[in-house]
C-alpha cells in the first residue's frame, strides 16, 4: 500500500470504536459488533485485508447501518482497486453520517474512477475543504484538478 494509503486506512479503522452506531440492542450485540472492530483494526495493523473484509461484513451483517463498518469496507475495497463495490459501500457510509470526510474523499475518488465524474466532483468539492491530513488533502486536490480541467473548467483548476 502507499503512504497515503495506509495512513487514511489506519485513521478510519482506529476511530471505529468512539463513533459505531447501535440499534436499540442489548449488550450482546454492542461486544459481537466490538468483537468484529478489534479484529478488523488487529487483522488491518497485520497488513491481511481479507480477513479485515470478513469481519467488517460481519459487523454489517449485524448492524447494517454501522457508517464506520461501512466506510472501512469501502476503504479497504477502494486500496484493493474494487471501485465499484467501494463506492456502494463508502455512499453508504457518507449518506448515514455526511460529516465523514476522509470517507467522502475517497468516495469521490472511488467514483472518478468508475467514470462517475459528475458525482466524484461534487463528493470532492464537499469534502476537500473540510480534509485537515495533508496527504489526503493533497490527493482530493490532485483529483479535483484533473476533473475541472476535465471539463475545461481551468479557473477552478487553478484555485486549488
Amino acid at each position: 500500500m502507499r503512504t497515503i494509503e495506509v495512513v487514511v486506512l489506519l485513521g478510519m479503522v482506529l476511530s471505529i470504536g468512539s463513533r459505531s452506531s447501535f440499534a436499540q440492542t442489548g449488550p450482546s450485540h454492542r461486544q459481537q459488533v466490538q468483537m468484529h472492530e478489534r479484529r478488523a483494526a488487529e487483522f488491518l495493523k497485520q497488513n491481511n485485508p481479507e480477513q479485515a473484509i470478513a469481519e467488517f461484513k460481519a459487523i454489517i451483517s449485524l448492524d447494517p447501518n454501522n457508517p464506520d463498518a461501512q466506510g472501512n469496507l469501502g476503504a479497504v475495497l477502494f486500496f484493493q482497486g474494487n471501485y465499484p463495490d467501494a463506492v456502494s459501500h463508502l455512499r453508504t457510509a457518507v449518506k448515514s453520517k455526511p460529516a465523514l470526510s476522509k470517507t467522502r474523499a475517497l468516495l469521490g475518488m472511488a467514483e472518478k474512477r468508475t467514470g462517475d465524474f459528475s458525482a466524484a466532483r461534487l463528493d470532492l468539492e464537499k469534502a476537500f475543504p473540510k480534509l485537515e491530513e495533508e496527504k489526503i488533502k493533497i490527493e482530493s486536490g490532485m483529483e479535483l484538478i484533473e476533473l475541472y480541467s476535465g471539463i475545461g473548467d481551468l479557473e477552478k483548476a487553478a484555485t486549488i
